[in-house]
């Protein structure tokens, strides 16, 4: 399947985008293990590292680094994923970040993502699916859209053979919230862990341990956001790739 890249990249003070027919990564450097790996926080509007590829015959989306003008839950710059040109077309995107190097053994992963409400009509059309991969899909944890509401986060057990509800049940949009994800390649497992981190409400925060990765992996290339729905608008922030916890 035939697909194209947008790269965001810095070129003389203003965001530049870039059509490419193959798979870019960016200068990164790998620290030794046990220590801090990715740390992309789009401080100075620096994007390098991430892309968006949309399916043959499909846009991808719009990408900006924005300032979070006074957003504490935020850093100073954020990237906006602007889809709602595309609302109700078919296809989906995957928007992803290339690991400098293959990792393994034990790793963390954590972000930030807030859905917005510019998302078009009576539904907010965010349905993101996020996944750590070595060539396929090692694990699953989805926001979920339901008619005129965010309706909350789930994720799939692959030994149980289904898609199982969290007890956060509900987004808030407009909210950031921080997601964490431990893999242990070695064991073959994953946790999981979403918090608002806006709202202390009980209902507001789940998670789910020692679930079986849908393969047996042992590193780790990509971390992707996945959208099957077009036309939603989110933004993400502080992506942190952690070894050896």
């Amino acid at each position: 399947m035939d697909l194209q890249y947008t790269i965001i990249s810095r070129t003389g003070g203003s965001i530049t985008k870039v059509m490419i027919g193959a798979l870019l990564c960016v200068g990164l450097v790998l620290k030794s293990y046990g220590e801090e790996i990715v740390n992309s926080s789009f401080e100075g509007k620096d994007s390098a590292g991430w892309e968006v590829k949309a399916t043959e015959g499909t846009e991808p989306p719009r990408l900006e680094v924005l300032e979070a003008k006074g957003d504490q839950a935020a850093s100073s710059y954020v990237l906006r994923v602007d889809d709602s040109e595309y609302a109700g077309t078919d296809g989906a995107f995957d928007l992803s970040y290339q690991m400098p190097e293959e990792i393994s053994g034990t790793i963390e992963i954590s972000f930030k993502i807030r859905f917005l409400k510019e998302g078009v009509g009576s539904h907010l059309n965010a349905d993101v699916r996020v996944s750590v991969r070595e060539v396929a899909d090692l694990t699953y944890v989805r926001f979920r859209t339901a008619p005129g509401r965010l309706s909350g986060v789930s994720y799939h057990d692959k030994e149980r053979s289904e898609h199982i509800q969290s007890e956060l049940s509900e987004l808030r949009p407009e909210a950031w919230y921080l997601v964490t994800l431990r893999l242990d390649l070695d064991h073959g497992d994953y946790s999981w862990q979403v918090d608002n981190l806006e709202n202390s409400d009980p209902t507001q925060h789940a998670g789910a341990k020692d679930i079986p990765l849908y393969n047996s992996s042992k590193v780790i290339k990509k971390f992707s956001l996945v959208s099957v729905l077009r036309g939603g608008v989110f933004e993400i922030d502080d992506l942190k790739v952690e070894t050896g916890r």
